[in-house]
């Protein structure tokens, strides 16, 4: 039991105890905060010199790790790649390795596409194939669904159901799937959304399941490698891309806003 001599020395030495605490505190938030600050300057410079690059793509997702602490599952969607401008299809257009960049490009699923698919039914879907990695140190057994959301916060959840020809590749589309991964290990699913109209603005997708969750920002394409269109089919499609990018879309206070007209993706 403290008696009254030494009370007082008990006080103080609480007070200089509790103020180290604090300085300690906020000396590992200032060091968090500027690491964060760190990788996000290192995702605006890699990003910003290439889109496609792999440095922006590894820069982008330790921005994400570095400011969603303890996040397991990491989800993106593959940007369009326009291999007739690599240097193998330029340097021999009619080269094994160009044709081999070609049959690669046909059975590729990449951005997000809105559009009227007959296959899935009638109306306008919004349809792409997410990548999903474990990013965490155990192994992931979780069932995940997808919702896509417009500028007003509607909310359209994956409904497209069944197997389709893409390209040379027959794909299988769910409402939910099941993700079993180990650490590091990645996975391709495809996701379909049934939408009133491709006119209005997506602003993100949303992964959901009974333990992980994710988000993707997305933007409306305008820059970069983009699929060509056929003319008769201008206006009846619209096409977005992971806005983590930087292609299309500036990132501005946590919001990412279109290059073009200046609209919030």
């Amino acid at each position: 039991m403290l008696n009254r001599k030494s009370l007082p020395l008990f006080l103080i030495a609480v007070v200089i105890l509790t103020g180290c605490s604090a300085n300690a505190d906020k000396n590992a938030n200032a060091a968090n905060e500027t690491e964060i600050n760190a990788a996000e300057t290192a995702w605006f410079e890699a990003c910003e010199a290439d889109y496609k690059s792999s440095d922006c793509r590894s820069k982008t997702e330790k921005n994400v790790l570095d400011f969603y602490e303890g996040q397991n599952l990491y989800a993106y969607i593959e940007p369009y790649s326009d291999y007739e401008k690599s240097s193998e299809c330029i340097t021999s257009p009619k080269g094994d390795a160009c044709t081999t960049l070609r049959l690669l490009n046909s059975n590729q699923i990449t951005d997000l596409k809105c559009e009227e698919i007959e296959a899935f039914g009638y109306g306008y879907f919004c349809w792409g194939e997410i990548v999903v990695r474990n990013t965490g140190s155990g192994p992931i057994d979780d069932y995940v669904g997808a919702s896509i959301y417009d500028v007003d916060g509607n909310e359209f959840a994956a409904d497209v159901e069944g197997s389709f020809n893409l390209g040379l590749a027959s794909k299988e589309f769910a409402r939910k799937v099941s993700v079993q991964l180990n650490p590091e290990k990645v996975s391709f699913f495809p996701f379909g959304f049934s939408v009133p109209d491709i006119k209005r603005q997506y602003t993100h997708i949303s992964l959901r399941g009974y333990e992980e969750s994710f988000s993707i920002p997305l933007c409306r394409k305008n820059s970069g490698d983009m699929l060509e269109i056929a003319k008769s089919y201008v206006g009846k499609v619209a096409i977005y891309e992971n806005a983590r990018l930087l292609n299309s879309c500036r990132y501005e206070n946590g919001i990412y806003i279109n290059r073009l007209d200046g609209s919030m993706s």
